[in-house]
């Protein structure tokens, strides 16, 4: 009987600390931004900061899209270009956020890389260069980003294309399982097609 119940405990563990987990980092962003906004917006109700953060976003987004033009861009990057420190994490992060949403997407193309000859030892990745050449790396070289689990940060390699190996899943359910530590199943029905 006791194991019976401590299997139940178990299944009710699956189901409820994901749900509480997600809950609580809902409200903890809520929360947070109400705070901020608390002193200068003359009414409150719970979620406005949030609301005024991603309604700033958009605001921004559409700015970006419709009145600035390309010069203007091009201007403010060569701006923070100039500036030591802030163009070395402006530019990174502006890398990453484009790798990952924009058009250009380079996080579209999830490979299994062999990192050894000798060794049957895989890890899952994503292609981000094919060319590399201005590099000094030959055509059978390319930039693979093996991201790390349970953590937003990876590493970049430089491998043989003999290595890698393209996988028919979608970039979403690949990176899902990686940052679980290949806990998360990738979902059958949602693949790279679908992307």
């Amino acid at each position: 009987m006791m194991r019976t119940v401590l299997k139940y405990f178990i299944q009710g563990l699956i189901i409820i600390l994901p749900l509480t987990i997600t809950a609580w980092v809902i409200y903890a962003v809520i929360t947070y931004f109400d705070k901020l906004l608390e002193d200068i917006l003359p009414w409150h109700f719970p979620g406005i900061g949030i609301l005024v953060v991603f309604g700033l976003i958009v605001l921004i987004g559409f700015a970006a899209v419709n009145l600035l033009t390309k010069s203007a861009e091009v201007y403010f990057d060569n701006l923070i270009k100039k500036t030591p420190v802030i163009k070395v994490i402006y530019f990174a992060v502006k890398d990453i956020v484009s790798a990952m949403v924009d058009k250009e997407k380079r996080f579209d193309h999830p490979v299994m890389v062999k990192l050894s000859e000798e060794a049957e030892v895989y890890k899952l990745g994503f292609i981000t260069q094919e060319d590399v050449s201005e590099l000094g790396f030959g055509e059978d070289m390319v930039c693979v980003f093996l991201p790390h689990s349970y953590n937003i940060s990876g590493n970049q390699f430089f491998v043989p294309k003999r290595n890698v190996r393209v996988l028919d899943e979608s970039s979403s359910e690949v990176m899902k399982f990686v940052m679980s530590g290949g806990m998360a199943k990738i979902s059958a029905s949602r693949k790279k097609k679908e992307d």
